[in-house]
């Protein structure tokens, strides 16, 4: 018996999660909704086995912060953040292998298992995914529910 439920089957995909897979501009704070930054940084510190030695926990540290800074307004107050993130961003890069742009949607609880050489690019990356389960930038839940041709 298939373990792809009858929607997915038939080509539909909730509404929920398509909304989830649209591509992040870049013009809006697209952390997940419900909780604040600090509140999401101590839970991806926990998330990852390191805590804050974790080159997971830096990675997703400045992701979140990218996207966080896009909520200040106006633009001349982001600015110095904005100035921030991109030595944060270059600087996780190239420290600890591991290139996660905020353009990436990135759901509660992500575990980045390994360093060096991830480079994360996906559209989305759901809640409760470790960094291994993620194939080609799709989360395995995610390829179960598509259709298979």
């Amino acid at each position: 018996m298939s373990d792809v439920g009858p929607s997915a089957r038939s080509g539909h995909v909730p509404d929920a999660v398509a909304a989830s897979f649209l591509p992040n501009p870049g013009t809006a704070n697209c952390n997940p909704q419900g909780i604040g930054f600090w509140r999401l940084v101590a839970e991806d510190c926990t998330t990852q086995e390191g805590g804050l030695l974790s080159q997971g926990f830096w990675a997703l540290f400045w992701h979140r912060f990218g996207n966080w800074r896009m909520g200040v307004r106006p633009k001349l107050l982001r600015a110095p953040l904005s100035l921030a993130y991109r030595f944060g961003f270059l600087g996780c890069q190239w420290f600890c292998g591991i290139m996660l742009p905020y353009t990436c949607r990135v759901g509660r609880r992500v575990r980045l298992e390994h360093f060096g050489g991830m480079i994360l690019v996906a559209q989305a990356i759901g809640d409760d995914v470790p960094a291994g389960a993620v194939v080609c930038g799709v989360p395995v839940q995610m390829i179960r529910m598509r259709k298979r041709y």
